[in-house]
């Protein structure tokens, strides 16, 4: 998809759906059950994955060649700290 439409679309269609399913937890919090909170679910992760991966992808591919191997070591270091913190 990030080749096809580029990247600012494919991060705003999951910026979008994220969105989406904040809204679905807020609208139908109190009448949730198991299978509505695993859909809703599957469309977060499908958002994130959206946004994070091209995200990661654009901005090694702004960095430049000669600087890739640092600027992945920079996400994944990044990465690494955002999970430590979330958890």
């Amino acid at each position: 998809m990030l080749d096809k439409h580029g990247a600012r679309r494919v991060i705003l269609a999951g910026v979008v759906m994220m969105l989406v399913q904040l809204a679905l937890f807020t609208i139908f919090a109190k009448s949730m059950n198991n299978l509505f909170i695993s859909l809703v679910y599957i469309i977060y992760m499908a958002s994130m994955g959206m946004i994070l991966g091209d995200v990661m992808t654009y901005a090694l591919s702004r960095v430049g060649q000669p600087k890739t191997t640092q600027g992945n070591a920079i996400l994944s270091t990044v990465q690494q700290f955002a999970g430590a913190d979330g958890t």
